[in-house]
């Protein structure tokens, strides 16, 4: 793991955090855990444990296609369930979105969703997860539907203290609906911050 200070503070954040493990610790642990307080490497502390409900909300999200989507609010509420070698599997229990244009209503279908935060070679974490989304609601009495799997979004820790889940033009191709006024795809991109719990960090369970 890194120095702690590159770690910074807990998160704020929407649904998970940047780890700040490298990637050679990563690989060789058998264990990620979130602690309450932060240490490193190893979580001798209080963790937070199973089903633990992280939420928090995002403003602008948009969906770029054939017509720009955008929703002025969402919610996301996720829950973890297990660690599993260098993989916390999550529950995406909740995604909503309010006061949409120019569809009135988008409607993530399918949920609850099977995801996990995975690290990768880049010491970042990403959540993974299928994803299909529909707008309603549209002029004409027309409906667009999209659908990707899996779909991978990064986990990014703010030095302020904030971590982030990020979707940055996220490709999610037309699964049902004319293409010719949805477009062959759209582009989701939204920021999301943590809001419980408040705070947390990524450290091993034990050593390697």
């Amino acid at each position: 793991m890194r120095p702690t200070k590159t770690l910074v503070l807990a998160l704020l954040a929407v649904i998970s955090a940047t780890v700040l493990l490298s990637p050679a610790v990563a690989q060789a642990t058998s264990d990620i855990v979130m602690c309450k307080a932060e240490e490193e490497p190893v979580c001798s502390g209080p963790s937070w444990g199973e089903k633990l409900l992280k939420e928090g909300g995002a403003s602008d999200t948009v969906y770029k296609g054939a017509f720009e989507e955008k929703c002025k609010k969402s919610e996301l509420h996720s829950k973890v369930l297990t660690n599993n070698n260098t993989i916390l599997a999550v529950d995406i229990e909740k995604l909503t979105y309010a006061e949409c244009t120019p569809c009135t209503t988008v409607t993530v279908i399918g949920l609850p969703y099977g995801g996990e935060i995975n690290v990768d070679a880049k010491d970042k974490y990403s959540w993974i997860t299928p994803f299909v989304v529909e707008f309603s609601g549209c002029m004409l009495a027309m409906k667009c539907k999209f659908e990707t799997s899996p779909l991978s979004l990064s986990i990014d820790n703010l030095f302020t203290g904030q971590h982030i889940l990020l979707a940055i033009e996220e490709e999610i191709g037309l699964s049902g609906g004319s293409a010719a006024f949805c477009g062959k795809s759209t582009k989701w991109s939204a920021t999301y911050t943590i809001t419980s719990p408040l705070s947390f960090w990524f450290s091993l369970k034990t050593l390697p």
